[in-house]
């Protein structure tokens, strides 16, 4: 659990939530553009460069790096050798934040679903 030096007196209510979603939203997106720069740019160029770029591939490709990338470096930082459910689960949001900013940026870039094959 992160702590930023201030605990909750009780349980989280709707007010504190809202005030907590612009914070969760910033740093959302710095996460995002640092995954993107470093898995998601170099895994599209190589598509370019093997003519193969369409989404499914890139977002396939980038889910398995983040995936991988994610755990080792949970388990590089951590004190202890993790337990597989939380190697799971260290995989599971790792390739969850990788699908959704590639899906979005895919989205975005009108990058085909599928790519065209050229005879």
């Amino acid at each position: 659990m992160i702590s930023i030096g201030v605990s909750p007196s009780g349980p989280l209510n709707a007010f504190d939530l809202l005030l907590a979603f612009p914070l969760l939203a910033v740093v959302s997106v710095a996460f995002g553009y640092i995954g993107l720069l470093l898995i998601g740019i170099p895994v599209m160029a190589l598509l370019i460069w093997a003519q193969r770029l369409d989404a499914l591939r890139l977002c396939g490709y980038t889910t398995l790096l983040g995936m991988g990338l994610w755990a080792a470096w949970a388990v590089h930082t951590a004190l202890w050798p993790p337990a597989l459910q939380d190697l799971l689960s260290y995989l599971f949001v790792g390739g969850l934040c990788s699908f959704g900013v590639m899906a979005v940026f895919c989205a975005l870039g009108k990058i085909p679903l599928r790519a065209q094959r050229k005879l």
